[in-house]
């Protein structure tokens, strides 16, 4: 219970502080959730204080990588319920729940959009952007542009920032990889 009432005190906190200070709601929203079992492959650049993560008792299912950027109102979904609902339409009452809890994971310089949803099960690669309002389901691989319901990739990231940023791109380090 105290772990708890904890948690809620915490996470109203990032609620509150984040619209008013957004950076300061980023940092305690990576610290409350690194504390609750989150995973953190390094530090992200930003999660916003209204993202919703749900660790169904297992916040160790999500993984956020270095540099990845959470926008607000991102939902990271870890379980799905359904079949247990079905199957009690169906007449069929079962004693424990009936579903599935699968990792979701973000991967290195990633960008989720505002208002995305990842579903259970799901990976966005290394330098992905998934677009606002996207429902992601499987994977988005490294570099891939997702947007839409369900997001399909419709273009290679670094495309983009060539096109519309050619001097940031043209001023990258000669040992990077660009390509």
């Amino acid at each position: 219970m105290v772990k708890k009432l904890r948690k809620a005190f915490w996470i109203a906190s990032i609620r509150i502080l984040g619209p008013l200070r957004p950076r300061w709601g980023s940092n305690l929203s990576v610290r409350v959730y690194r504390n609750a079992g989150m995973r953190f492959e390094g530090d992200p650049t930003f999660v916003a204080s209204d993202a919703w993560f749900d660790g169904t008792n297992d916040y160790s299912l999500i993984t956020l990588s270095e540099g990845c950027n959470i926008s607000g109102n991102v939902q990271i979904l870890t379980h799905d319920l359904s079949p247990y609902c079905v199957l009690a339409a169906m007449g069929r009452r079962e004693r424990t729940p009936v579903g599935r809890r699968l990792p979701v994971r973000v991967g290195p310089h990633a960008f989720i959009g505002l208002g995305a949803i990842l579903m259970p099960g799901c990976t966005i690669g290394r330098g992905a952007v998934v677009g606002a309002g996207s429902v992601v389901r499987g994977n988005v691989p490294d570099y891939a542009i997702a947007i839409g319901n369900p997001a399909t990739v419709i273009a290679d990231a670094r495309d983009y920032v060539k096109e519309k940023f050619l001097d940031e791109w043209h001023s990258l380090n000669s040992t990077s990889s660009v390509d």
